[in-house]
This record gives C-alpha cells, structure tokens and sequence, in this order.
C-alpha cells in the first residue's frame, strides 16, 4: 500500500461502495423503490381484494341490515313467549332497533328497494300560496 498513489487509494475505495444503481435504467430504478415500499408496508393493505372498497362496504351494511333483521325476528319472539320484556332486562344496542321504533319514527312503511322515503304527494296551488 505504501507503494500506490493516493489516487488509486481513493479509487479502489470508492468503486466498491459505488451500489450499481448506476447503471440500471429508469423503470430498473422505480420498480426497486416500488418492491423497497411494498416489503416495509403491512401485509394486510398489499394483498389486493377482489373488490373495491365502496363494494365492501356495501356488503358490510348489507350484513348489518340482516342482523338487525334477526335481532327484530328474536326480539318479536321473545315478546310472543315472555309477554312482554321488562325494562330492567333490556339492553340498548347502538345500531339496533325494534320494528316497532322504526314504525313509529317513520310513519310510513317504505317499500322494499326504495332509497329515502320517496316524494309522496306534492302540495295543490292553494297550499302553495297559503305556504307563502
């Protein structure tokens, strides 16, 4: 070592840490940051789902409507046999309620695959200007 320049030093130094990035193209580059990404991100969010996210939830409120509808058929049994809950053994769950609150909030019963309550009947002339 004594006996080589400064220079080759420098250079034999150098070459070895130089990673090969150098040489690879564009797209070489950008797929290795793209696998760096993948590999620190969890593994749950990278395995791709059939279905979009809209179309999973869906799905979820569409389960949830059904296990509303089973808790409405449970609740309207245990009625039948106990005649009646008493206040005390009641549980309130967020989400649920009875058919018979439902009734009582909406007024009207919707009919099945109808969204919002719909227009009903508009207001005649007269009603109008009474309005105004």
């Amino acid at each position: 070592m004594a006996d080589s320049s400064a220079n080759e030093i420098l250079a034999s130094m150098s070459a070895p840490s130089l990673p090969a990035l150098n040489h690879l193209k564009k797209k070489e580059k950008q797929s290795m940051k793209h696998q760096a990404f993948l590999s620190r991100l969890p593994m749950s969010s990278v395995t791709p789902t059939p279905y979009s996210r809209s179309h999973n939830r869906r799905e979820k409120r569409k389960q949830k409507e059904r296990l509303v509808a089973k808790m409405d058929d449970l609740d309207a049994a245990l009625e039948a046999l106990g005649g009646g809950g008493s206040a005390a053994g009641q549980v309130d769950i967020p989400g649920v309620t009875s058919a018979r609150k439902r009734e009582k909030a909406s007024g009207v019963q919707l009919e099945p695959g109808k969204i919002g309550e719909g227009k009903g009947s508009t207001l005649s002339a007269s009603q109008r200007k009474a309005v105004l």
